[in-house]
């Protein structure tokens, strides 16, 4: 077959992200036995933005921080993991994928598109400037601990605003990046950002909520993070409570103290499991027709800067009011690389490319 480099590169990365994991225990439900009910209407809502998208307004739209580099990385996954049950041409296929990989070349600071091993999304000179401008603290074990709550309380409150499958939307985790020139030979520093955190368009209540983006900078010594296509899914190498040498938490542009940090830890663990109370009461139907709008909040502004609206239809919510879920193929994704890339979609991809006329 003809078709892109990069398509192998993709699949090499994501297999080993997803091999291991059970989709059973997405919440609120498995999404890729979602998809089908509605898998046209998106890669068509996807095409008819992607073609309004000239120069100007690309260039607009990777100076948004919406999507941010893993939320485009993601919404890619899942555009190629429902190819099997579209019946979209082979020319929209490409005209959407092309422009995935167009952003993510333009997002991504190095070769690495699908983060086989790190997100580079910062230039050296823009890392130059964070560790020279950024106010560092001395941790110690206590605020390592802190810093773990906080993370947690924020990765939470991410999957109960978005779900599972669009957590990327206020999750993006880059680097790692090595930083000996300041600080110690082995040490490297990890941003974890996380944006969009009240979502008022999405959800009501987070009109209440106090802060839009919080970023956590990490300074670790003699441990990495590797990352495997998903970045918020990177597991250290090392103790992170033993091998924390610096921090910052910077919360809408403004440093806190370490007494800071512990009070905005508690307040988000609050927040985020009065989140999770309030979906859990959802319906059913309820909980659908809000999959719906979380999936398509990730691109607003791809919809927006398209001249589109980027709530559901009309007909979205047609496709999906009543039906329950069908068991597909990825119900498990326990498979062979060969069988995953049958089953996931990229073989299509590949023939998408491959079929040219």
């Amino acid at each position: 077959m003809n078709y892109p480099k990069w398509i192998d590169e993709f699949s090499e990365s994501l297999y080993p992200a997803l091999h291991g994991h059970d989709p059973r225990s997405h919440l609120p439900f498995n999404p890729f036995n979602f998809y089908p009910l509605y898998a046209d209407l998106w890669a068509n809502k996807l095409y008819n933005a992607i073609i309004q998208i000239d120069e100007t307004k690309f260039k607009q739209l990777i100076d948004s921080p919406l999507p941010n580099t893993s939320s485009w990385r993601f919404a890619l996954l899942l555009f190629v993991g429902r190819l099997n049950h579209t019946t979209i041409s082979n020319e929209k296929i490409r005209t959407i994928a092309d422009f995935f990989v167009k952003v993510l070349k333009q997002k991504v600071k190095n070769e690495d598109l699908f983060t086989k091993e790190k997100n580079i999304v910062h230039t050296d000179k823009q890392i130059e400037t964070i560790l020279n401008n950024t106010p560092w603290i001395k941790a110690d074990k206590n605020f390592a601990q802190l810093l773990g709550k906080l993370n947690v309380a924020l990765t939470s409150l991410s999957a109960g605003l978005y779900n599972d499958a669009s957590a990327d939307t206020s999750l993006d985790f880059q680097g790692t990046y090595n930083t000996n020139k300041k600080f110690e030979k082995d040490s490297k520093l990890l941003i974890r950002d996380f944006t969009h955190l009240k979502p008022k368009e999405l959800l009501l209540d987070a009109k209440k909520f106090p802060h839009d983006r919080i970023m956590v900078y990490s300074i670790y010594n003699k441990i990495d993070f590797p990352m495997v296509y998903v970045s918020c899914h990177t597991q250290p190498t090392g103790n992170v409570l033993e091998n924390l040498l610096y921090c910052a938490v910077e919360v809408d542009g403004k440093f806190l103290n370490q007494k800071q940090t512990e009070k905005l830890a508690e307040k988000y663990l609050l927040i985020a499991s009065n989140i999770f109370v309030k979906a859990k009461k959802r319906t059913f139907e309820k909980q659908k027709e809000f999959f719906l709008k979380q999936e398509s909040y990730q691109l607003k502004e791809l919809f927006a800067i398209a001249g589109m609206n980027w709530k559901p239809t009309k007909e979205f919510l047609e496709a999906v009011r009543g039906k329950q879920l069908p068991q597909t193929v990825l119900s498990t994704y326990e498979y062979s690389f060969e069988d995953f890339n049958k089953n996931f979609g990229v073989n299509r991809l590949k023939e998408a490319y491959s079929n040219q006329k």
